[in-house]
């Protein structure tokens, strides 16, 4: 948005004009709802939707146009941002979404980015177009104002009926990272199967390809449907766009079951596959409430290898979940693991509702604890759980708001055989009385080996693992005088006692740290085994960025030692770069989600990464790398560049 101008007497005329004619069009959005006020609004005094809410209220639509005043008490009239959140009842069919803002705007359905315009503009309208199902869908709108008019309207138009297929469409990549563009694109009736050593078809490879599936099916009846995928190497399954397998490594040959409730009508669902070397195969179908996938429920060729009973699930419809507290303080939604989550308002200090996950385990040994968090009715930045684990207390907070349809690892710890251990959560936060959601959903053991007793190393507010669905707003102090270290220090002598880990670094992970004890005691232990991973690098003249395919994350290295991640929001079809920028000479403008997040991201408020990290010094460059993340941190390794660890207590990196 331009600052404040004096507009001559025409150009006033014509955009009263516009704005009339757009406020002619815009309905009020009526959701299918109990709840007048159905959007659940924070505001921001800055345009990162960064820190405390100065201001939190329901809003009935979202229709406004405050022009140069403040939105509310509270709030600053230039320079803040909104964050509106709501459920909302969709009837099946092709929408189109709108959002005519003045400044920056993001919408979301069920967690998928439908507009995505976050950019300084004058009043503009934007609209996709999008296929919803029929049920209860989460919606969050995000908004900033820069400076000047602030005008925010968002809302949408059912253009048809959900039209559903009968085939899958497949597209096929030679590369185990489904890297556009595909070599083969065809219909195929059903996911079955078994290719052994040899080539899904001419033109592939016969390893280390992938297989993107996609298809709109209709499911009749409403009721419980058990979703069935073996496979050999990775799977991962999406339908309507929430996580409903994820199992993206290699394995030999492996089931994997999920119940859902699903709502009668027709459901998007996209099947991802890779192969990575050795034999190849993969199945998926669904079964229940009298029907079946396209194709009818299919049989595994070869017979699969059962699961391994290395997983305790608790629910929070299961046994072992019990819950206390006034009963009219507890919510349920159909979202969540399995479908359904309980949830309660936050409290400041005094416990009003609880609940408690209590496993029966099988044998006694070193379990990684995950809980799942719903992609909606969890916003809170500070659940507070409790693990008990062989007669001794852990804790772990989580910030719930970053995590949408996730499990998020509270470490690994040594836990007994049978019910002596359980994870506890309570409703108080810190928070203010009711100003957060607290989600009450499944809770997973993982059995990673050992009868030894993990050492507790979890730091008790830092998240587990790089977010999925949100992009890190670090605000960054001024700069420090001290460069970040540029070699390995030498291994101290004598030889430190390493603590005992579920999983233990190995090669050049393992080597710094286990000859690095400030390191080792930041970073704690590892929650995964080093594994590699589609990759970019760029260095800039004031830092680096990195890109992960896998999480789709971007990280931003500055020379003060700071770092941030963001969510790489670039699509195919959009602007790669900007013409009117241009570098000087030997230096690089960074194109497609670099550049996206290098113009449009801030380092703190009135600093865009820009400005930071100055211009690319060559090219951006895609490569393998290799990734391990661990309780406090992440490594990662570049074969141009070393290796580099990122600290999650105070968001500072060092290099190797």
């Amino acid at each position: 948005m331009s600052a404040r101008r004096n507009w001559t007497f025409c150009r006033l005329g014509a955009t009263v004009l516009l704005v009339l004619a757009l406020l002619a069009i815009v309905p009020p959005v009526h959701p299918k709802a109990d709840d007048a006020r159905p959007w659940h609004a924070e505001f921001f005094n800055n345009i990162n939707l960064a820190g405390t809410p100065a201001r939190v209220r329901d809003d009935a639509a979202i229709n406004f146009d405050w022009k140069n005043d403040k939105p509310d008490d509270g709030v600053q009239n230039d320079y803040f941002s909104v964050r509106w959140t709501a459920n909302m009842f969709f009837e099946g069919g092709s929408y189109s979404f709108k959002a005519y803002t003045d400044d920056g705007v993001r919408v979301w359905v069920d967690g998928n980015l439908i507009i995505d315009h976050w950019v300084n503009q004058p009043a503009t309208l934007t609209e996709k177009i999008a296929n919803v199902a029929t049920g209860v869908r989460s919606v969050r709108v995000e908004y900033y104002d820069h400076i000047g008019n602030a005008v925010a309207m968002v809302w949408w138009d059912r253009l048809s009926e959900a039209t559903t297929t009968t085939a899958w469409r497949a597209e096929y990549y030679n590369n185990p990272w489904l890297v556009a563009p595909p070599v083969l694109i065809r219909d195929e009736s059903t996911i079955n199967n078994n290719w052994g050593t040899s080539a899904p078809a001419p033109g592939v490879g016969a390893d280390n390809f992938s297989v993107r599936w996609s298809g709109t099916f209709g499911f009749n009846t409403a009721g419980t449907y058990t979703f069935t995928a073996t496979v050999d190497d990775g799977i991962r399954v999406f339908f309507d766009g929430a996580t409903l397998i994820d199992q993206w490594h290699d394995q030999s040959v492996t089931t994997y079951s999920v119940a859902k409730q699903v709502t009668q009508g027709a459901h998007a669902i996209i099947v991802e596959y890779y192969e990575g070397t050795g034999t190849a195969s993969v199945s998926f179908s669904w079964a229940g409430a009298g029907q079946t996938s396209p194709g009818g429920s299919v049989t595994p060729s070869p017979a699969p290898t059962a699961a391994a009973s290395s997983e305790v699930i608790v629910d929070d419809k299961s046994s072992g979940f019990q819950k206390g507290g006034p009963v009219s303080s507890w919510y349920e939604q159909a979202v969540g693991y399995l479908s359904h989550t309980f949830w309660t308002y936050s409290s400041d200090s005094m416990v009003y509702n609880y609940a408690k996950w209590v496993p029966n385990l099988p044998q006694s040994g070193n379990y990684e604890v995950l809980v799942f968090v719903p992609k909606s009715h969890a916003d809170t930045k500070s659940a507070r759980y409790q693990i008990r684990h062989n007669g001794v207390d852990s804790f772990k907070t989580i910030d719930q708001s970053l995590y949408f349809d996730k499990w998020v690892s509270l470490g690994t710890y040594f836990f007994p055989a049978g019910s002596g251990g359980y994870v506890y959560l309570s409703d108080v936060t810190g928070e203010a009385y009711a100003s957060r959601k607290l989600g009450f959903d499944a809770v997973k053991w993982v059995l990673k080996g050992g009868a030894t007793p993990a050492p507790t190393m979890v730091p008790t507010a830092a998240p587990t693992a790089v977010p999925t669905a949100k992009p890190t707003s670090t605000t960054v102090p001024p700069t420090p005088t001290t460069p970040p270290p540029t070699a390995v220090p030498p291994t101290p002598v004598p030889t430190p006692t390493l603590p005992t880990c579920a999983i233990t670094p190995v090669l050049g992970f393992g080597n710094l740290w286990s000859s690095n004890a400030s390191l080792r005691t930041r970073l704690g232990c590892p929650v995964e085994v080093e594994k590699s991973a589609w990759s970019a690098e760029q260095a800039c003249l004031n830092g680096y960025m990195f890109w992960r395919q896998d999480l789709g994350l971007i990280y931003t290295l500055y020379n003060d030692g700071k770092w941030q991640s963001f969510v790489d929001s670039w699509t195919e079809g959009q602007t790669e770069w900007d013409v009117s920028i241009i570098p000087p000479a030997g230096f690089f403008q960074p194109k497609r989600g670099f550049g996206k997040v290098w113009r449009e991201q801030y380092v703190q408020p009135g600093i865009l990464v820009r400005d930071r990290l100055s211009w690319a010094t060559h090219e951006e460059r895609g490569l393998s790398m290799s990734w391990q993340a661990y309780t406090g941190g992440l490594m990662f390794w570049t074969s141009t560049s070393g290796t580099f660890v990122l600290y999650y207590d105070n968001n500072t990196w060092q290099k190797f």
